[in-house]
């Protein structure tokens, strides 16, 4: 089961048409251990990036966040962060479906959270409902909630774990 109410502060704000992947810098794209991942994270932007973040911090990103192939390496390095979720004024088509299916980001479309942020903002963000408190400046944002669908998948543990769970049924249906 997901918690769907965090706080975290905003770690950064990435420009419109960010590529998940210059998380880890686009030469480490076949890294896959932790915590040399949690070392690489965000080097190309800024020096000792690692040693800023808290566990629960957030990504905020403006338009079309998640430009780009996403390979397992840039979930690793958030779980490695700590990084308690995504939210942006838009994500690319299916990014908020991959997240989804592994159950990890929680991710959150809202319009206009970049012009309504700054970076180590405290945030109370709602995943599920889509509302975003800013702490520090004691703003609400509505962004748009998540659909029950992926709420589900993402209660159960991803898509692999859905898909199971649904054949499991479909078998004890079967037997009784």
């Amino acid at each position: 089961m997901a918690d769907w109410v965090r706080q975290g502060r905003v770690a950064w704000i990435f420009e419109e048409n960010f590529v998940p992947d210059d998380l880890m810098g686009a030469d480490n794209l076949t890294v896959e251990d932790p915590e040399i991942l949690k070392g690489l994270a965000m080097k190309d932007y800024e020096s000792g990036f690692a040693e800023k973040v808290q566990p629960g911090d957030f990504f905020v990103g403006k338009s079309n966040y998640g430009y780009a192939r996403v390979h397992a390496g840039v979930n690793i390095t958030m779980k490695a962060l700590g990084i308690g979720g995504i939210i942006a004024d838009s994500f690319t088509l299916g990014y908020p479906a991959g997240a989804a299916n592994n159950a990890y980001p929680l991710v959150l479309t809202c319009p206009g959270i970049s012009q309504k942020v700054s970076r180590w903002d405290l945030l109370e963000v709602d995943f599920k409902s889509g509302v975003v408190k800013n702490l520090t400046t004691e703003e609400i944002i509505q962004g748009i909630p998540t659909p029950e669908d992926m709420v589900r998948m993402i209660e159960v543990g991803g898509l692999e774990a859905d898909v199971r769970r649904n054949l499991e049924a479909q078998k004890a249906s079967k037997s009784t």
